[in-house]
């Protein structure tokens, strides 16, 4: 008689899109900042990347590889709420939830840290640091070899 193997999960590859995370949210908001006009105040872009960042990570925190499923129906109801902190919350929650699962559903990357560079007469500039899952293998970039982190 063979000495039964345990059954080992299936460890399945994250895959990093090599678009800077920064460009991603900037296009991830695109609706919903033609919502605020022509010239958004700096406040409003804030609050605006204040909420998509909420989303996204909320997003990125319910997939298998961050293993926290609730975060998203947390972050989603909190954002929703009549507590909501901050006055477009609820508009921009439900045109951004649309937009990360129908364009960026897979991406797993998390944003750290986030700034925001508004000046007069100039396009926004958005910087960011993403983390992504650790502990399990993730697919390359290119002129990478694949690793474990």
């Amino acid at each position: 008689m063979s000495a039964r193997r345990p059954k080992v999960p299936e460890v399945r590859a994250i895959a990093v899109p090599e678009e800077k995370i920064s460009a991603a949210l900037a296009y991830f908001v695109e609706p919903a900042l033609r919502t605020l006009g022509g010239a958004p105040s700096e406040g409003a872009l804030r609050e605006l990347f204040t909420v998509a960042i909420a989303v996204w990570n909320a997003y990125a925190l319910a997939m298998p590889a961050w293993g926290d499923p609730s975060a998203l129906e947390r972050v989603l109801a909190h954002l929703r709420g009549p507590d909501a902190p901050l006055h477009h919350a609820h508009v921009f929650t439900t045109v951004l939830s649309d937009r990360r699962e129908a364009l960026f559903a897979e991406d797993p990357r998390f944003v750290r840290e986030w700034e925001l560079t508004v000046a007069p007469g100039q396009p926004f500039a958005l910087r960011c640091k993403a983390a992504i899952p650790t502990g399990k293998p993730r697919l390359a970039r290119a002129g990478e070899t694949p690793s474990q982190p």
